[in-house]
């Protein structure tokens, strides 16, 4: 799944550390604040006569200060929006990566009072199993 090597990606860049403030598929109730974590959300069909996939994700923060929250999710869409021809560290190269959304956006708070926002992403990568 792209989101786990973008994690790792994420994490390698210095937004946080997988499992303890960057999570995947899920938001688990943690002391770090803020918390990021990433979505799969689908893609486009694929071409059955490109070894591309295009694939789509969607990046959401939660934390008690609104400020941070925001401020971690735009690190993200800092890093990620036009980040192109990227090798990331699972091996998949990343052709390129553009927001949906031109930057953070206030989705609500949660039953703790936690701010949460999220970004969506649209992304193209060399499918590895297709060697043509």
């Amino acid at each position: 799944m792209i989101v786990n090597t973008l994690a790792d990606w994420l994490a390698s860049r210095g937004l946080g550390t997988v499992g303890v403030d960057i999570f995947v598929s899920y938001l688990p109730d943690v002391d770090a604040d803020p918390v990021l974590a990433l979505y799969p959300t689908g893609g486009d069909a694929p071409d059955a006569k490109e070894p591309l996939d295009g694939l789509t994700f969607q990046a959401r923060t939660r934390g008690t200060d609104p400020s941070a929250a925001v401020a971690r999710l735009q690190a993200v869409y800092d890093l990620l929006h036009g980040a192109a021809r990227v090798t990331l560290p699972d091996g998949t190269w990343l052709l390129s990566s553009v927001a949906l959304q031109s930057g953070p956006t206030f989705i609500g708070r949660d039953e703790a009072g936690r701010c949460s926002y999220t970004i969506n992403f649209r992304a193209t990568v060399r499918n590895p199993n297709r060697d043509y």
